[in-house]
């Protein structure tokens, strides 16, 4: 919790970049600075729709060109060149292709993705969390559009996306769900009597496993590359320990500059010409309005 709380300070300028683009080139992402209540209007600042229409129009391409529901968008080969050149191996090889891409047709991952597109072309950086569905008896992938000032980043000596901390609002019903048999989480099954919907916060933190055993052939989940943790902050319970083979947040970032963790992204390079558009229409119209009524 006490890294969290550090990690969003370090995170607070890109806060006020990304309130600002989110005004002009998408307003359903507002938040990061002021809070905004669900459903309600949130273009006041706009007077001329081309940033929306122009990174919605970009997203789309990048979804129909690069993850395109309709058609395959990705092969696999073996690190190893002579089983590429074996009937047999890469007759499962490919079998295992289309047991990837049933899986991600019987997800939620196309509607995800556009969202991931749109904030990875507005604000640079984008976020998503991918997990087996928890509700379903069957095996099911369950992806996750995140809001970025809900999401905290760092990297390591590479420059690559290692840890991650994710704030994310539950509802009592939601958790209890979730986790029904974890202990110490007294408030929300006080709240579940009353107000089920009432909502709590919960902290994903995701980051290198310092017990990993690569020479372990099967590691237990807490053996594992990356180790995981949910808290529950009112609480300040771990409901939940386990672990992944590889990291389960996918963190693109549109361009970045060597020393900054967050991308840069066609909305921040436009702002400029986007906040001058805006201005100048909106005092068009208020010329419009004279001639049309005037004093």
């Amino acid at each position: 919790i006490d890294r969290h709380k550090k990690l969003v300070a370090a995170r607070s300028n890109w806060d006020d970049l990304w309130q600002e683009v989110s005004e002009y080139v998408l307003p359903s992402r507002m938040g990061f600075t002021t809070k905004t209540s669900k459903g309600s209007y949130r273009g006041e600042r706009i007077f001329d729709s081309t940033a929306l229409h122009a990174n919605s129009m970009l997203a789309a391409h990048m979804h129909s060109a690069l993850t395109s529901p309709a058609t395959p968008w990705f092969t696999m080969k073996y690190d190893e060149s002579e089983l590429n050149t074996d009937d047999q191996a890469m007759e499962w090889l490919e079998g295992c292709g289309e047991k990837m891409y049933s899986a991600f047709s019987a997800s939620n991952f196309s509607t995800q993705a556009s969202e991931m597109y749109a904030d990875l072309c507005a604000f640079g950086t984008g976020a998503m969390f991918v997990e087996a569905a928890t509700q379903e008896e069957d095996f099911k992938l369950q992806f996750h559009a995140l809001h970025l000032g809900s999401v905290c980043i760092a990297e390591n000596a590479d420059g690559v996306v290692d840890t991650v901390y994710h704030k994310r609002m539950m509802s009592a019903r939601q958790a209890l769900q979730r986790w029904k048999d974890a202990e110490g989480l007294d408030r929300l099954k006080d709240a579940m009597d009353r107000t089920p919907d009432k909502e709590f916060p919960f902290l994903h933190c995701v980051m290198p496993n310092e017990d990993y055993q690569p020479d372990n052939p099967i590691p237990g989940p807490k053996n594992r590359r990356y180790i995981s943790y949910w808290v529950a902050v009112d609480d300040r319970v771990i409901v939940e320990e386990n672990g992944y083979f590889e990291m389960p947040y996918l963190v693109p970032r549109w361009s970045k500059v060597t020393g900054d963790t967050y991308g840069y992204g066609p909305g921040i390079l436009a702002r400029a010409d986007i906040r001058t558009i805006n201005e100048a229409k909106k005092y068009e119209l208020a010329a419009w309005e004279k001639c049309i009524d005037p004093p």
